[in-house]
């Protein structure tokens, strides 16, 4: 699959001849009008007891299990759905978003299907970090694992010796 944006001359029943020369398909997708930063625009989509999800979409991005509209369970999303928007929630390694609510004393549910998966039980700990792209919430396993493959090759010791042979 490939993004082409060299004009169109033609669209034949065998593929799209543009200025560039012609090109044989199986399928064509044809988007007019696209706006990366816009999700489901230009369409309006109502959701379950008349949500608007276009709306609510524009303003809070959001997917069930990072593939299906709450209030809209047909309509499914993947990362390219929105090259400028849903890519950037859904970078490769993510498995879904989910919505939560800061509540009393800054309680947080963490959702049954995300407890049940990492296997989290009722007093299990749980790190927030802090980080410059947002809040990162992980076991005591996942932290361990992340550290050690953020310092994987660096030797601590030598890099703490320069700083004293440097002082």
């Amino acid at each position: 699959m490939r993004l082409e944006t060299t004009p169109i001359v033609e669209i034949t029943e065998t593929g799209v001849t543009t200025r560039a020369g012609h090109d044989q398909l199986d399928v064509l997708v044809y988007a007019t009008r696209f706006q990366a930063d816009k999700i489901l625009w230009p369409i309006q989509v109502t959701g379950r007891g008349g949500v608007d999800v276009t709306t609510r979409m524009a303003e809070e991005p959001e997917a069930y299990l990072g593939i299906s509209a709450a209030d809209c369970p047909n309509l499914f999303f993947t990362p390219e759905h929105a090259v400028g928007g849903a890519a950037r929630w859904y970078p490769p390694p993510m498995r879904g978003t989910y919505t939560v609510v800061v509540g009393n004393k800054g309680r947080v549910v963490v959702p049954a299907q995300i407890r049940e998966r990492a296997g989290l039980v009722e007093g299990t700990p749980l790190i927030v970090l802090d980080t410059p792209a947002g809040i990162v919430l992980l076991t005591r396993e996942e932290l361990r694992a992340r550290v050690r493959s953020e310092l994987a090759g660096t030797d601590l010791v030598e890099e703490l010796l320069a700083e004293r042979r440097a002082a």
